[in-house]
């Protein structure tokens, strides 16, 4: 599986709230959808963060709330739960 362990993302409330330990799916626009569980939580940029996320939210101000997602992914046994969705081609 990829190297990337976080993401960021407008927050939209019931959708971004995790707590640590938590199991949830990802839906990926590659067609997959990947288990994942929360790590941790935070940032330390907040500048940065705006700046990334501004390329995928024109309209973002640096009033509205961000959602940094830290995961990795579910696995047993060293295999990855992983399903395609809508976007699979």
């Amino acid at each position: 599986m990829g190297k990337k362990k976080i993401t960021i993302r407008k927050y939209r409330e019931g959708v971004h709230d995790f707590n640590k330990d938590e199991v949830f799916v990802g839906i990926f626009k590659d067609g997959l959808n990947i288990l994942l569980v929360a790590t941790t939580d935070g940032f330390t940029d907040a500048d940065d963060a705006f700046l990334g996320l501004k390329r995928y939210y024109p309209e973002l101000k640096r009033t509205d709330n961000a959602a940094v997602i830290r995961y990795r992914v579910y696995s047993v046994d060293d295999v990855p739960s992983v399903s395609a969705n809508l976007y699979f081609k």
